[in-house]
């Protein structure tokens, strides 16, 4: 309650400031000092009730310059291309500042010209961040046009939110800042006017801003937080997504023909969910460049966030570039070509099954299975480099993608939940000795091993139509266990009467050496590796491996000789682990090292490509660091 009484008295001293605005202009150097603006806007923040409920997260302003001075960048760069005002490239933000005076009055007169918006400014950080930028180069120049340059900048900015005191507080720093450069804005009563009316409130993924701009730029609300009227006005226009980010990133392009900047969660460029979003985002775009923020900004969002440059696709393809922020250069992805593999989306697939959410993968543009047309998966991945890349691209071409599918590997379920689970729960109150051990993901499981000292019960005493599966089948007798509560699968393959929480999966199959080859697959380095990088865009951000991911882990065919080896191997090591505990002994690294070898020889992996596996995964897997010290 105290921190809505405070907010309350923020706003109150925002309505204040701008009320006197509006009346006495004569004051305002006065009241608006720059450190009283800037304290009111951090207790603005901090108070700020239901900002995540909201889906909304403010920009640091190391981030709010960064992206304003690569968008001025990429926009003159490109605007250069349509007119060869200046023929040349820049690269960098001081090869503005390092040109003559001349070609310097060039680019000003452009930027001078330049409309911006950021559709969900907030408090105005990338709108002040463009004001500072720009009057950094202004003052580069030795003639007296810097006060006409900047009103003449000012009048090109635009701004909307929904929050009328996000709004009131964006102006009250605005003119500030136009105070702290000495301008007189008692005797330019135009661009107060101007300003009122570029920055307003307003919905703008409702209502979409009437101009035309040449650089759009923000950081938009995050996840499903709009209300049913909202969706269905976008449902109607056919650019509804569960995540409000998606919409803005489509709807900016009809805001621009020129640069988009939006800082927004990676979860759209490798999900299987985000399919048909990415389909009608990317035939429309022109991705240009990709900084992963990783883990470090935030903290209090689900999903790691990145910072994507785009434009309108009007002819020629750019090449992607990836980097991680600020400028270490990680992948290219050339003619915005992001994937070879294709998706079968044909609902009467026979080797689809879309109440598990899954779908043939292929390289052919006509589904094997059903010959349907196939569509482009277009997944982009921003966490390896070039080298990784070619390595994941071979696992799949070496593969099946479709090896786990529900067709052949019908039965396969995650562990017990909701009214399951309190029924275990319930039967392990009354005792801890039974025929069924009970185990959780995070304590008892581990690679080719479940831990012994584990509660147990009786698990015939709880109907069987409260639990999954028919008739205990998915507890009783041979299975394959796979733990799925990181990027990393571990499995186990039991015989005992094992109960198990919903992060585990249990895969039921005729053939017991099947069973165990996938054992030995799953737990290898390669397909760990595979996790890394190839489904996964997270660096420390922990993702869950949901059925359709482990379902369309790369698995091969391999000859029956090679199958049984590994088998065998992945008994031989289960054994070693289940009497002396889960201790890496000299032998079962040994047998692991042996195992993985035959992995690596069966996916046609080189000596080469075989060592960045291991040295990329050992760095990230405590289990296989330990292995190969």
């Amino acid at each position: 309650m105290n921190n809505f009484n405070e907010f309350d008295k923020v706003r109150d001293s925002i309505d204040h400031l701008y009320v006197n605005l509006k009346k006495n202009r004569k004051t305002l150097s006065k009241d608006l000092t720059s450190s009283y603006i800037k304290d009111l806007e951090a207790s603005f923040l901090e108070l700020h009730p239901n900002r995540k409920k909201k889906g909304t997260f403010f920009t640091d302003s190391e981030i709010a310059e960064f992206m304003i001075k690569r968008s001025i960048i990429l926009f003159i760069n490109n605007y250069n291309v349509s007119t060869s005002s200046l023929n040349q490239e820049f690269h960098f933000f001081s090869d503005l500042m390092d040109l003559s005076e001349k070609n310097l009055s060039k680019c000003l007169k452009l930027l001078s010209k330049t409309k911006i918006c950021d559709p969900t400014c907030g408090s105005g950080i990338f709108l002040l961040s463009y004001l500072n930028t720009i009057s950094e180069l202004t003052k580069k120049l030795s003639n007296d046009n810097y006060e006409s340059i900047i009103y003449s900048i000012v009048s090109n900015i635009f701004g909307f939110d929904l929050s009328e005191y996000s709004i009131k507080l964006t102006i009250l720093k605005l003119i500030a800042w136009i105070l702290v450069q000495g301008l007189d804005i008692t005797e330019n009563t135009d661009i107060m006017e101007i300003l009122l009316n570029n920055i307003s409130k307003r919905n703008s993924i409702i209502r979409s801003p009437n101009n035309s701009y040449d650089i759009v730029i923000g950081n938009p609300p995050y996840g499903n937080i709009l209300n049913k009227a909202e969706k269905n006005i976008l449902r109607k226009q056919n650019v509804f997504y569960r995540d409000i980010y998606c919409s803005y990133l489509i709807k900016s392009l009809n805001w621009t023909s020129g640069i988009i900047s939006f800082l927004v969660p990676k979860s759209f460029l490798l999900r299987q969910s985000y399919l048909n979003f990415r389909k009608k985002f990317l035939e429309r775009t022109n991705l240009l460049e990709i900084y992963d923020l990783g883990s470090d900004f935030f903290k209090e969002a689900t999903n790691e966030v990145q910072i994507i440059f785009y434009k309108p696709h009007k002819s020629k393809n750019a090449n992607l570039k990836v980097y991680e922020y600020p400028d270490r250069k990680k992948l290219l992805y050339e003619n915005q070509v992001f994937d070879e593999l294709k998706v079968c989306i044909n609902k009467n697939c026979p080797k689809g099954n879309r109440v598990k959410n899954f779908y043939v993968y292929t390289f052919m543009e006509n589904c094997p299975f059903c010959k349907a047309k196939t569509i482009n998966l277009n997944r982009i991945r921003i966490k390896m480099d070039n080298q990784s890349n070619l390595i994941i691209h071979k696992i799949e071409r070496t593969s099946d993608l479709n090896y786990l599918n529900p067709m052949d590997f019908p039965k396969m379920i995650r562990g017990e939940e909701a009214n399951g689970l309190r029924e275990v729960k319930n039967e392990l109150s009354k005792t801890q000795k039974g025929s069924c051990s009970f185990i959780k993901a995070r304590s008892d499981f581990d690679y080719f091993h479940i831990k012994k000292d584990v509660p147990s019960f009786n698990i015939q005493k709880i109907d069987h139509e409260v639990l999954k599966g028919a008739n205990y089948e998915y507890y009783l007798g041979p299975k394959l266990l796979i733990k799925h509560n990181s990027i990393f699968p571990q499995a186990s393959y039991s015989e005992e009467d094992i109960c198990f929480t919903s992060s585990i999966y249990s895969l039921l199959y005729d053939s017991k050496l099947e069973l165990k080859y996938l054992c030995g697959i799953l737990n290898s380095a390669l397909i760990q590796y595979y996790c890394l990088y190839g489904i996964n865009n997270q660096n420390d951000t922990t993702i869950n491996l949901n059925q359709y991911m482990v379902r369309h882990l790369p698995i091969i065919q391999a000859p029956m000789n090679q199958k049984s080896e590994i088998a065998g191997i992945t008994e031989e090591i289960t054994s070693i682990l289940n009497n002396n505990g889960n201790g890496l002994t000299n032998k079962i690294k040994s047998l692991i090292k042996r195992y993985n070898n035959i992995v690596f020889k069966i996916y046609d992996l080189s000596e080469r490509e075989k060592k960045i596996v291991i040295n990329k995964i050992g760095k990230e897997v405590a289990f296989f660091r330990d292995i190969y010290a």
